[in-house]
């Protein structure tokens, strides 16, 4: 009985644990697209200006 209640905890926790991890990965490419296009937008901005 209470190896299952165990188990079911430790898997909850695990799906838990990676919805996170996906969510921050799925946060990190959108944060390096943003920042690629920041840069990009900059570097444009830089070349217009000069």
């Amino acid at each position: 009985m209470l190896m299952s209640i165990e188990g079911k905890l430790v898997s909850k926790h695990l799906l838990c644990h990676w919805h996170v991890k996906e969510m921050l990965i799925e946060e990190l490419k959108l944060g390096l697209d943003g920042w690629r296009k920041l840069n990009r937008d900059t570097q444009l901005s830089v070349i217009i200006n000069n």
